[in-house]
C-alpha cells in the first residue's frame, strides 16, 4: 500500500466502464459523483466500496462489508483517502554500488514531497476475476502516475497501490503510505 493527498478537487469525473462488464462477482454504478462497488467475498461476504469522485480528500467514501447478501452492511471506514509521502536522493556510482551507497548520508540533497491526486480520470477494468479501479493524476513530487484499487473475486481484499514512474535518472527513494481519517481504535465485529 502506498498513500497524502492535497486536495486538487475539480467537479466529478465520469467513469470510463468501456473495460467492464458486469458479472456476478463484481457490479459497478456511477450515480452522481459516487462510483459504487459491490463484490462477492470469502464465504459469500458482500464487500461495498463507494468512490467519490468529486473529492481526492474523501476519495474512501465507503468501504462496508454484509455476511450475505440480504444482511445489513456494517461500515468499516467513511469519507477517508489513501496518503503517500516520498523522500527522494541521488544515487552515486554505478549500478553494482547502489548497496552500499547512503543517500541518508547527503542530507542535502534528500527531498520530501506529499503526494496530490487530481481526480482527472477514472477507469474501470475488469479480467480473470480481477476489477481494478484507475484514478489519475497522482503527483509524488518527481513521480506521476495512477493510484489503483484492486478488489479480487471470492476475496475480502482491497488492494490499494500508487502507480507511478519519475523521468529523473539515478533516484534513491523512500516511501510512507497510510489512510487518512482510519482509526484503529474502533473495533469491527463482523
Amino acid at each position: 500500500m502506498i498513500f497524502a493527498f492535497a486536495a486538487a478537487a475539480s467537479g466529478a469525473v465520469t467513469a470510463d466502464l468501456s473495460r467492464y462488464t458486469q458479472s456476478k462477482d463484481f457490479i459497478v454504478a456511477q450515480s452522481g459523483n459516487l462510483l459504487t462497488i459491490d463484490s462477492r467475498g470469502e464465504k459469500q461476504t458482500r464487500l461495498r466500496i463507494v468512490f467519490n469522485l468529486a473529492d481526492p480528500e474523501r476519495l474512501i467514501h465507503e468501504v462496508s462489508v454484509a455476511p450475505r447478501a440480504d444482511a445489513s452492511r456494517a461500515i468499516i471506514l467513511e469519507d477517508a483517502a489513501p496518503a503517500y509521502r516520498v523522500y527522494t536522493g541521488r544515487r552515486h556510482g554505478s549500478w553494482e554500488d547502489n548497496y552500499f551507497d547512503n543517500p541518508s548520508t547527503r542530507p542535502h540533497e534528500v527531498v520530501e514531497y506529499m503526494g496530490q491526486l487530481a481526480l482527472k480520470r477514472c477507469r474501470v477494468e475488469e479480467t480473470g476475476g480481477r476489477l481494478q479501479v484507475i484514478l489519475g493524476e497522482l503527483r509524488l513530487g518527481i513521480f506521476h502516475g495512477d493510484v489503483v484499487f484492486t478488489l479480487y473475486a471470492g476475496s475480502n481484499l482491497v488492494k490499494q497501490e500508487a502507480v507511478v514512474s519519475t523521468e529523473e535518472a539515478s533516484v534513491a527513494y523512500y516511501y510512507d503510505s497510510w489512510v487518512t481519517r482510519c482509526s484503529t481504535n474502533a473495533l469491527s465485529s463482523w
